[in-house]
């Protein structure tokens, strides 16, 4: 198991983030009735994620470096009160994109059926006209 710290390095904190069982593996599991180009969504869609938030750290970081400067409180306080924002608005975003997520390994066979069904109804349309 690896364990993290304050003192840990980025790449430390994107191994221990890779050793987590990600939160959409306890909401839908993986169903190999899913259809390929749903999941390769939904996998596009996590890593994105996943980036927004190893990008996120990194400001964080240089934050924290740059609020040990000489520079006025009021600036401080305004560079602390956006991060706080922009990290609050981060996690808000959790719970809307798991839940899509989810809908969508649930309806994604419904979804191609009911595709598959369509072009059906126009090729024999098509066919008669």
């Amino acid at each position: 198991m690896i364990t993290i710290s304050a003192e840990s390095s980025v790449a430390e904190f994107r191994n221990f983030q890779k050793t987590i069982n990600h939160p959409i593996l306890k909401v839908a599991p993986n169903d190999h009735v899913v259809f390929q180009e749903f999941e390769a969504i939904c996998v596009e869609l996590l890593s994105t994620l996943g980036d927004l938030e190893a990008s996120l750290e990194d400001m964080t970081n240089w934050k924290d470096d740059f609020l040990t400067q000489s520079v006025p409180s009021n600036v401080k306080l305004q560079l602390a009160i956006l991060f706080a924002r922009m990290l609050r608005c981060k996690s808000d975003l959790h719970e809307p994109i798991f839940e899509l997520i989810t809908q969508v390994k649930l309806y994604a066979k419904p979804w191609v059926e009911k595709r598959n069904v369509i072009m059906d109804l126009e090729k024999e349309y098509q066919r008669y006209t």
